[in-house]
C-alpha cells in the first residue's frame, strides 16, 4: 500500500502534465462524424434597435407604460401622456444621471442607461404628440 499510494499519485501528475496535440489537418481529425466538430457560424443575437418614436416606444415602454402612455406603470409611475416633451427629456435624461425619480428609479435608470440623446429625442417626441 505504502509503494501504491506514491506510484498512483505519479501517474496523476505525469497525466496533466503532457501537451494535447490538435490535429495535424483534416486527415488526422477523427473519422466518426459524431465526434468530429463541426463549424456552425454565430447567430445573430443583438436586436436591431428602432430609428422611429414609435418602435422605440413599442420596444422600451409599451410593456409597462401602455400602448400610448396612459397606464400608471406597475401602479407607481406618472401617466407618462400627460407629459410635455420637455419633462420627458428631462426625466430620461435624470433616469440616466440617477437624479430623477422615486419608486421607479431603479427600473427606469437600467432601461434609461441604454439611450442616446436622438433616442431621447424620438421618445419625448413620440409620447408628448398622444
Amino acid at each position: 500500500m505504502k509503494f501504491f499510494i506514491p506510484f498512483l499519485s505519479s501517474l496523476l501528475v505525469l497525466g496533466c502534465t503532457q501537451e494535447s496535440k490538435p490535429p495535424k489537418s483534416a486527415l488526422d481529425a477523427p473519422s466518426n462524424p459524431v465526434v468530429a466538430q463541426t463549424h456552425t457560424p454565430p447567430r445573430e443575437t443583438t436586436t436591431k434597435v428602432p430609428t422611429d418614436g414609435a418602435s422605440l416606444f413599442t420596444q422600451q415602454c409599451a410593456s409597462c407604460h401602455g400602448a400610448k402612455g396612459e397606464k400608471s406603470a406597475l401602479g407607481k409611475s406618472k401617466i407618462i401622456a400627460n407629459l410635455t416633451q420637455e419633462e420627458i427629456t428631462h426625466a430620461l435624461k435624470g433616469y440616466q444621471s440617477q437624479s430623477y425619480g422615486k419608486e421607479m428609479k431603479a427600473i427606469m435608470e437600467g432601461r434609461a442607461k441604454g439611450l442616446n440623446e436622438e433616442q431621447i429625442g424620438l421618445l419625448s417626441d413620440y409620447i408628448s404628440g398622444h
